[in-house]
């Protein structure tokens, strides 16, 4: 007749491995939901930077593109934009967003008639994806955020 107090002893730590697996599947699911949690913060903030920007733009762009100065709307734009990204405290200091506006005009006689502006902001950032190797690995995502809109115009006199 067999023992019956060996299957016991042979189960004894399959509890403590089960255990750990179940905790590190735990570790594993809380680390990815932070890194989940900071993509979308920064998404949302390049959401916000890129609203700003096209609210400038809308305001003040038929202005700056008729008196020729493009290159102060572009720098102002861009400074908008780094300023609302930087105030996010997941997004490092060195990220570069790459920033485009389109001026479009569709023809007509009157100065506002048919312009119109397309902006587009992206912005790569690098998500730390967690493992139980030697290597960390990481994984390149763009972000991107479009608006397009008329211009207001103004009666200048």
């Amino acid at each position: 007749m067999a023992p019956v107090v060996s299957g016991a002893k042979r189960q004894r730590g399959s509890v403590t491995v089960q255990a750990m697996m179940y905790i590190a599947i735990f570790v594993l699911i809380m680390v990815m939901s932070f890194e989940i949690w900071k993509v979308l913060s920064i998404k949302q903030s390049l959401r916000a930077a890129t609203v700003q920007a096209a609210r400038y733009i809308t305001v003040n762009g038929l202005w700056l593109e008729r008196t020729g100065k493009r290159e102060l709307l572009e720098t102002t734009v861009r400074d908008l934009i780094k300023r609302e990204l930087h105030n996010n405290p997941f997004l490092p200091a060195d990220s570069d967003p790459v920033i485009e506006i389109h001026i479009f005009h569709t023809g007509g006689e009157n100065c506002c008639e048919g312009r119109t502006f397309h902006l587009s902001v992206k912005l790569a950032y690098t998500v730390q994806i967690p493992h139980f190797g030697s290597v960390p690995t990481s994984e390149l995502l763009t972000l991107q955020q479009d608006k397009s809109g008329p211009f207001r115009c103004h009666s200048y006199q």
